[in-house]
């Protein structure tokens, strides 16, 4: 079974040195404080990935996942695929990446 994965907040995307770890991102054009998505580390590889919130102008379609506003313990819906290398695909919950 593959292992869970605690994701780590990290305040500037240049630290996400660990599978796991992400930052938010800004919505383009908004207040700064306005999260539009963020930037994670995949939970398998490492790699980085983006992921646009349903709140963000301009996301693509059937490609924004719901954020449930926690900072530190974030959970999206629905489940992430990893379009990389390793192709991760999991639940981001309660601030642990769970594989399927």
């Amino acid at each position: 079974m593959k292992p869970i994965v605690k994701a780590r907040n990290r305040t500037n995307c240049d630290e996400l040195l660990q599978p796991g770890d992400y930052c938010f991102t800004g919505i383009y054009g908004a207040p700064v404080h306005a999260i539009g998505g963020m930037i994670v580390a995949c939970p398998g590889c490492g790699g980085l990935s983006a992921l646009s919130f349903a709140n963000s102008p301009g996301a693509e379609p059937g490609k924004t996942w719901t954020w449930d506003g926690d900072h530190d313990a974030p959970t999206l819906t629905p489940s992430v695929w990893m379009k990389n290398e390793c192709g991760w695909h999991g639940y981001l919950t309660k601030g642990e990446w769970r594989p399927c």
